[in-house]
């Protein structure tokens, strides 16, 4: 019997044959006698465009709208077509008795996976079976699930969630799009049905704080004496006088005086009598529970607030905890609890954790390492995945801000089997001419879990904390005031030092009454934490209570798998934009927003309580309820109907609407300065399709494509800094010939060109000459030269002896730690290209170096891995998709290590990255 396996990812496919025993690698998959296993990347089809439905749907124009089709249809996307091939291929192959869908354990997951086998045409469901877990793919939970498979139709509700959410967004997206676009003229306007919801929050907050007013109140305190010490009484007055004034206890008790008339009466009465008395002392004992487990977005507002991370960036590390280092749990989950089938499994990894951190563990009470402990082993709040949690120690080699990551979530877990914080509150009340003051504090009695982040506090900063409450900066409850409202005072606020031992009746003489002047604050600017606090739990901005109650549940605006990428979404469209940790909306985000709110219809996009429906339906359709009123209306059929009505009433009221009509593509926010306009002085920014000045009568640019290769904001900053860049490989000519060259910026005709140089002496059509400067090759002339054939003089060019950098087209050189471009310089392009002089205790040859350059594979040399265990591999340079490497627009290249025998390298540490 041979099985198919289908993973999301060339790494997590590499696990699975690690794990299986599948050393042979084939065209894009691993084989065997007893399984295939192969791999997508990420998404390898999607929806039709309207084009691919019809034609003349291709130009965006008023009258073809609503796009809605009968039924919505896939394809393959073209860059990844050849995989999807592949996939195809082995899908068609006989001896395939059974498919195991491995992809990521989620909505989008599955989405992936159904979309690629209903391309494929493969719907043979009785022998697909899902692979589903949380835990890290090390070979022993692999094997061990593999045993555990479920049949596909136990996960078809997940799917149809997952199709009707793309279905939704994409009528949505393309037809709001396409409509705002063309009514507002000028740029393009990006509308969707979440992302539009979170632009809305951080445009209102902007909104809140520019109409904030801000208002003046005063607060009093007074210091007090007697003969066992001193104490400091805040002044309050009971809002009812229907309880005990001396309480303190009233909810309704007013703590500020907002009149200055109000404050002069108060300070004169108290000025006529300097002795009081204590009236009430009330001291309680309570126990504070370790806080709960991670769930993504807990972390990301964590890693935020701590270390400034972004919510993307706190994924990708977490994601490369999990997929790489094989240390943390499946990172995508909004569950903060575990499952009670965990409780073996966290039993196993206490084990491992106290010998690698025998400080941090020893505190753990074995007692609530118990299916008692419902903060932590909970089924009924349990999702799809259990709580973010360590598996064991984080291996060497991690990056700094993989460590910090890993450390939040490992506190958190050993926190969360300490014992309770046990500490006491004191609440005195004093009299003073019959007034009322309140002091209160609080008195650890035993740190219990408190004393982990003490201790983590008092390691970073190297002195012990100054927090008397025991609340620890490290595990904080992020919040925002209402405007106009003053913040609460916390016990943390009004503690002091040390307050005597009090009791009822005590004398209390005031030394010294201190009159406090302060302003209401608006809400604070949105940052990565705030924001995602809002997404998570947005009933504070709705009226209606079921949302309100359905807020407060699962349901937030997006998913914790999809928000971060949200906001990096809103980013990129420029609609947000990061000043330091803030979100703020640029002028055209406020635009969009503003406009969406003049129409019934579409304004629903700018209001969480109908994102919180959609996704209540979705929720619903995932379970298999059904909100129809007769027997045979779906959950799904509902929805889609809703949507489809939704759609066409947006579109129609934005037909029909006065919009105001404002081009942003000159007024958005303005791009980073690459140089100054040698024409006209102006600083050259970054548009659409070029590089250029403001002054629309000057008519210098760069554009973004020169002979078929992207020029990077880098390169054109060099071409106006030095008036050279390069030289860069990736061109191509005419002919569709690949060539090298650098790019030069020279005075043509009065006018500023940019041209190719060879850098050989030899234009196309030049033969050759001695020349102190090299010929220029304007962009608009012939091919660059082959350098393989002769010139019609018979002169051939030599070709150079030193390998060339695979980025840019420059000669590879030798320095101290390694082989790097001899483009270096920023003047010459800033190449950041570089081979490693040793690579896993090999030292590499120059002649190694022209192998690898030349995309040749070496011998097989003897490695050592990162555990100093020695294997034979062999080396070979490849390109990287720049999305896994992380660097967005840029060619990524890497050192690819492959074992003669698969199993003697983790997947992990199979690429070794060519770059600085």
């Amino acid at each position: 019997m041979t099985e198919l396996v289908l993973t999301e990812k060339f790494s997590v496919a590499s696990d699975f044959a690690k794990a299986l025993g599948v050393a042979k690698k084939g065209d894009g998959c691993f084989r065997n006698d007893r399984f295939i296993i192969t791999w997508a990347v990420g998404h390898l089809v999607e929806l039709y465009e309207p084009e691919d439905y019809d034609e003349n749907l291709k130009k965006w124009r008023i009258e073809t709208l609503p796009v809605i089709p009968e039924k919505f249809r896939y394809k393959p996307i073209k860059k990844t077509f050849q995989q999807f091939k592949i996939i195809k291929s082995l899908l068609k192959e006989k001896q395939i008795e059974r498919v195991i869908i491995a992809t990521d354990a989620g909505r989008e997951g599955e989405v992936i996976a159904r979309t690629i086998l209903l391309e494929s045409g493969f719907a043979d469901k009785d022998r697909i079976f899902r692979f589903w877990t949380s835990q890290a793919l090390v070979p022993d939970v692999v094997r061990k699930t593999m045993n555990e498979l479920k049949p596909l139709s136990h996960y078809d509700r997940l799917w149809r969630a997952g199709y009707y959410r793309q279905v939704a967004d994409w009528l949505v997206g393309m037809n709001c799009t396409r409509m705002v676009t063309l009514r507002l003229h000028g740029d393009l306007f990006s509308v969707g049905r979440v992302q539009t919801a979170v632009l809305a929050l951080v445009v209102d907050r902007k909104h809140e704080r520019d109409r904030f007013v801000p208002e003046t109140y005063w607060i009093i305190k007074v210091l007090f004496s007697n003969d066992k010490g001193r104490w400091t009484g805040y002044w309050f007055r009971s809002g009812t006088g229907a309880k005990d004034e001396g309480s303190g206890d009233d909810s309704k008790s007013v703590h500020v005086l907002k009149k200055k008339e109000d404050l002069e009466a108060t300070l004169q009465i108290l000025g006529q009598s300097s002795s009081g008395v204590v009236k009430s002392v009330k001291k309680e004992k309570k126990k504070e529970p370790p806080p709960l487990l991670f769930s993504l977005t807990d972390l990301q507002q964590e890693a935020n607030r701590r270390f400034g991370f972004s919510a993307q960036k706190t994924l990708t590390i977490a994601q490369s905890l999990y997929q790489d280092k094989k240390c943390l749990s499946y990172p995508r989950t909004d569950s903060r609890v575990l499952g009670t089938q965990n409780l073996d499994m966290v039993q196993v990894i206490i084990g491992k954790l106290e010998e690698a951190y025998p400080d941090l563990m020893n505190g753990v009470d074995t007692a609530k390492i118990s299916l008692s402990n419902k903060r932590v082993f909970n089924d009924a709040k349990l999702t799809d995945h259990h709580a973010l949690i360590p598996f064991k120690p984080v291996p060497q080699g991690c990056s700094r801000d993989e460590q910090s990551v890993f450390n939040l979530v490992l506190t958190r877990f050993a926190a969360s089997f300490y014992p309770d914080c046990e500490f006491e509150n004191t609440h005195v009340v004093t009299v003073l001419a019959n007034e009322t003051f309140q002091t209160g504090g609080r008195v650890i009695l035993v740190p219990g879990w408190r004393a982990v982040y003490q201790e983590q506090t008092q390691q970073r900063t190297g002195k012990p904390s100054e927090d008397k409450t025991g609340r620890s900066s490290d595990y904080s409850e992020s919040g925002t005031d209402k405007p106009g409202h003053k913040p609460k005072k916390t016990g943390d606020q009004t503690v002091v030092e040390l307050i005597p031992p009090l009791v009822p009746g005590d004398p209390a003489t005031s030394e010294k009454i201190t009159p406090e002047e302060k302003q209401t604050t608006p809400p604070p600017d949105y940052n990565d934490s705030l924001l995602l606090k809002d997404m998570t739990n947005p009933g504070r901005y709705v009226e209606e209570e079921e949302i309100k109650k359905l807020y407060r549940g699962d349901v937030g605006i997006g998913t914790q798998a999809t928000r971060a990428q949200i906001i990096e979404t809103l980013i990129k469209r420029q609609y947000i934009e990061r000043s330091g940790k803030k979100l703020m909306p640029t002028e055209k985000g406020v635009f969009l927003v503003d406009m969406l709110r003049k129409c019934p219809a579409t304004s629903v996009l700018t209001s969480p309580e109908e994102t919180a429906r959609w996704e209540m339906s979705l929720n619903r359709i995932a379970l298999g309820e059904s909100i129809g009123n007769s027997p045979g209306e779906t959950t799904d059929r509902t929805f889609l109907a809703g949507i489809k009505n939704f759609v066409a009433r947006a579109v129609n009221e934005l037909k029909l609407a006065r919009l105001e009509v404002k081009n942003f593509t000159l007024d958005a926010p303005a791009s980073a300065v690459i140089g100054n306009c040698p024409a006209c002085g102006q600083p050259v920014r970054e548009n659409r399709k070029g590089f250029s000045c403001p002054d629309r009568s000057c008519k210098f640019v760069i554009w973004k494509k020169i002979a078929g290769k992207l020029i990077t904001p880098g390169m054109a900053s060099n071409l106006v800094k030095f008036k050279k860049s390069g030289p860069f490989k990736g061109f191509v000519s005419r002919e569709k010939k690949k060539f090298s060259a650098s790019l030069v910026l020279h005075k043509q005709d009065g006018e500023w060109k940019v041209s190719f140089d060879f850098g050989n002496g030899q234009s196309a059509k030049a033969k050759p000459s001695v020349q102190l400067s090299p010929p220029r090759l304007s962009l608009d002339q012939l091919s660059p030269p082959q350098l393989s054939e002769q010139t019609s003089s018979g002169y051939k060019p030599s070709v150079p002896a030193k390998p060339l950098c695979p980025l840019c087209g420059g000669h590879i050189i030798e320095g101290k730690k390694g082989y790097g471009c001899s483009n270096w310089r920023p003047e010459h392009g800033n190449c950041r290209f570089v081979i490693w002089m040793e690579i896993m205790g090999r030292r590499l040859t120059a002649k190694n170096i022209e192998t690898l350059a030349a995309g040749k594979a070496t011998p097989f040399y003897v490695l050592k891995d990162q555990q100093g265990n020695k294997f034979k591999a062999k080396l070979k340079m490849v390109p990287l998709d720049k999305n896994i490497a992380g660097l967005q627009s840029r060619q990524a290249y890497a050192i690819e290590v492959t074992p003669r025998n698969i199993c003697d390298l983790p997947s992990g540490q199979c690429h070794i990255m060519c770059i600085r």
